[in-house]
């Protein structure tokens, strides 16, 4: 049974969130997905080409191109490369080119728009870049909504920070162990998990977590 993405927003409105509409596809797959490699360059390909010749096993290359909006990134010739090394698609926070030819190769590709000039290629990049991530607050915004809540005085001044409705929010935890997962499903990519793990009032789960989870980290 499939379900479309409309009709679930239509029926779950006041729970869900969208992103927002930043990327376009332009590849022949426009549903993908794969353990994630990191890649964060400006204006300079070099090395989104280096990443693109090696066996890609199913992987996504992430690409932050800073969103530059001044050449492309990616064209056909790396498009067919990414398809015929086992790609699943790349992302690029920038420009593509060569739209005909990237839509009619077998592989996912999105980015922001495109662009027909070509990038520089003086090998200047930075690879395996480690992701930050942020997925719930203090366990006190959960907690009932009035005075006896130890932060009751930001809480009352901020009745958006309160998440206790469950009509409306997910349970904390629930945040916390799909967090676990995503690690989980992507050992190659190294996660800072903020505000010492998201979880600070829990020092036992954030021990067996970094445990479970040696691409994980704790700022």
């Amino acid at each position: 049974m499939s379900y479309a993405v409309t009709d679930l927003c239509d029926a779950h409105s006041d729970k869900i969130q969208v992103a927002e509409p930043m990327f376009a596809d332009f590849g022949g797959v426009l549903a993908f997905s794969g353990p994630i490699r990191t890649l964060k360059c400006f204006e300079d390909n070099s090395f989104v080409r280096s990443e693109l010749e090696k066996p890609g096993e199913g992987r996504v290359l992430v690409v932050d191109g800073g969103g530059s909006l001044r050449c492309a990134l990616l064209g056909g010739n790396l498009a067919e490369l990414a398809e015929d090394n086992n790609w699943a698609g790349v992302v690029v926070n920038g420009c593509v080119r060569d739209c005909e030819e990237i839509e009619g190769c077998s592989v996912g590709v999105k980015a922001v728009a495109a662009h027909p000039l070509k990038s520089r290629k003086q090998n200047i990049g930075e690879l395996g870049l480690p992701v930050s991530i942020h997925v719930a607050d203090p366990r006190a915004f959960w907690l009932p909504f009035n005075s006896d809540n130890e932060r009751w005085i930001e809480l009352k001044d901020h009745r958006p920070w309160w998440f206790g409705d469950a009509e409306k929010y997910p349970p904390r935890m629930d945040l916390l162990n799909a967090l676990d997962r995503v690690i989980a499903r992507h050992p190659l990519t190294t996660f800072v998990c903020v505000h010492f793990a998201n979880n600070s009032e829990d020092i036992d789960w954030v021990d067996a977590a970094l445990d479970r989870n040696p691409n994980m980290m704790a700022d």
